[in-house]
């Protein structure tokens, strides 16, 4: 089962490379989003970790809940990091004139969220600002859950 794990939490940091490659990818082509631009660092490496699982069924047998159990443990940092790399990845693209020059550093600014801008979501009803804490508790919340729920029964099954 540890194979599976290992193979599954490597297709998660490569689902989290990936989304953050598109957040990059749309922040430094557009001023304006919608979420789901910024939301794909946190749903790849959810896929990851699903693809992961799908690879595992056949030989798995009863062990599917574990492996389950040890996979949304797995999705806790990969889409909390996820979520928080997309918020930092935006902020320091779409701010950077009001960043000061010794705080422009892509490590600094991860370690140092705080100098980082905050930025609004716009809906129907109104505006609502999000800092890093938001997106942070996000990932830590909605990825286990999704990755959770999406997973209860397998993708793919054997005929009878």
């Amino acid at each position: 089962m540890l194979g599976h794990v290992v193979k599954s939490a490597v297709l998660g940091v490569l689902g989290l490379a990936f989304g953050c490659g598109i957040v990059l990818f749309a922040v430094t082509r557009w001023t304006s989003l919608d979420t789901m631009w910024l939301n794909s660092a946190l749903v790849w490496p959810i896929l990851g970790l699903t693809l992961g699982l799908s690879l595992a069924e056949g030989s798995i047998g009863t062990g599917r809940t574990q492996l389950r159990v040890a996979l949304t443990a797995l999705a806790i940092p990969l889409c909390a990091l996820g979520n928080y790399l997309a918020f930092v990845l935006t902020s320091r693209t779409w701010f950077a004139d009001k960043i000061p020059a010794d705080q422009q550093s892509f490590a600094f600014q991860v370690m140092h969220p705080e100098v980082l801008p905050n930025f609004f979501h716009t809906q129907n009803h109104g505006s609502m600002e999000w800092g890093w804490t938001g997106y942070l508790l996000l990932g830590l919340v909605a990825g286990p859950i999704i990755f959770w729920r999406s997973s209860r029964s397998p993708m793919f099954t054997t005929p009878r």
